[in-house]
């Protein structure tokens, strides 16, 4: 941190608490950050009246080490009071690295989507089998290809996942054999919750090699493809300050406040230990920590060797049946021991591999090629019902802890 004179000295820094509140205001790149929320971030055990208080010596002592020469009862120039709280004025007088940074990405990221789309088919098309375009035709093709991943990997760094899926995809519209992009396309689909899609475009990739090459995919791609079925959380605890327009931040952090709602939630997590389970709905507005909170929980289901499940709804998905459950089952049924998924009733493994076919070559299964019929919804009903309670109860990580995300 610099003024015109150059680096603040630490010795300017009056509080711990006022470089903590800046760092936060920041982050926020001028959006208005309340006071609820600070508090939460910076105190989150003390009192709320005291807790509000040492807030406000803390936004003193913040404009007086950034501004030590404004005189009193002047209005700051940078820490700016504005309901329901406080924030960090951006102009012409302050420069940010990181704000400079995803300038100029997204300057790279607006070149590289007009660029590409000027690429409306190969080079010189009517000459496919003259020997003197084909080495242009290959270079620019290469080129393009190359764009898109990298337009792909810009659209990432911004939280635009299905941008940035779409554009894998025109990769592979063009040349079906690119196994990192398939790689790419598993990890995007992760950070969106699809689990399942991650899955499905892993066996795309297995059957387009086996079929083409007669080879395997990757020992890299295998690991990404074990690593989806070990069950791992899809996303990572994140602060309960929003710090991005989708509410994802850039920065790994740890999870901040909510002491109150993390204990309440493991003292449920323990009553379900002792089979007493319960069902907890976490409701807020957008960008307020469910999902983080959710998150935080889960990890502590996992340290204590509990049966997870989590999926999410989706608006794309609204018209598949049961599509929030194949996802949370996917993973979750497939890295079961064998022995245990074969001491489930036969008709109800049967009435699972519809849902999950990649389950019935792991407890050989003979599948009807009739598909599911309306009458039998209710008995695939009672059989997810009936496996949930088998996993649970005889499995070697009872309880089971299950988080459906966006539930509309």
């Amino acid at each position: 941190m610099a003024d015109v004179s150059g680096p603040i000295p630490e010795s300017a820094w009056h509080t711990k608490q006022a470089r903590q509140l800046l760092k936060i205001l920041l982050t926020q790149q001028g959006k208005i950050v309340s006071r609820d929320c600070l508090i939460d971030a910076l105190w989150p055990e003390a009192d709320p009246g005291k807790a509000a208080t040492t807030l406000r010596t803390a936004i003193n002592a913040l404009r007086n080490t950034l501004e030590p020469d404004r005189p009193p009862y002047t209005p700051s120039s940078f820490i700016i009071a504005h309901a329901p709280g406080y924030k960090f004025q951006l102009g012409e007088q302050v420069w940010v690295n990181v704000i400079e940074f995803e300038k100029l990405l997204d300057i790279r990221r607006d070149l590289l989507t007009q660029a590409t789309s000027l690429y409306q088919d190969d080079y010189l098309p009517d000459d496919l089998y003259a020997d003197w375009s084909f080495f242009e035709r290959e270079r620019l093709r290469e080129r393009y290809l190359n764009a898109l991943s990298d337009l792909a990997r810009c659209q990432a760094n911004r939280g635009e996942y299905e941008r940035a899926i779409a554009s894998l995809r025109r990769i592979l519209s063009r040349d079906p054999g690119r196994e990192p992009v398939y790689r790419g396309l598993m990890r995007y689909h992760l950070q969106l919750g699809n689990t399942v899609a991650a899955l499905k475009t892993f066996e795309q990739l297995r059957t387009y090699l086996a079929t083409e090459l007669g080879a395997d995919p990757s020992p890299q791609t295998q690991a990404l493809h074990q690593a989806i079925l070990s069950g791992q959380p899809l996303w990572e605890p994140a602060p309960t300050i929003s710090v991005s327009p989708n509410g994802q931040s850039p920065l790994k952090a740890v999870f901040i406040g909510r002491a109150g709602e993390v204990d309440t939630l493991t003292n449920l997590l323990t009553e379900a230990q002792k089979g007493r389970g319960n069902i907890v709905a976490l409701s807020g507005e957008s960008g307020v920590g469910k999902s983080s909170l959710a998150a935080v929980l889960l990890n502590k289901a996992l340290g204590r060797q509990a049966l997870t499940l989590s999926a999410r709804t989706q608006v794309i998905g609204k018209n598949l049946p049961f599509a929030p459950i194949i996802e949370a089952l996917e993973s979750c049924l497939l890295r079961q021991p064998n022995n245990l998924l074969a001491q489930l009733p036969e008709a109800d493994k049967i009435q699972l591999a519809q849902l999950l076919p990649s389950l019935a070559w792991q407890v050989d299964i003979t599948l009807s090629a009739a598909g599911l019929p309306e009458g039998n919804r209710q008995l695939l009903v009672s059989s997810l019902l009936r496996a949930l309670l088998h996993l649970s109860q005889n499995g070697q990580n009872p309880p089971l802890s299950q988080f459906l995300r966006d539930l509309n």
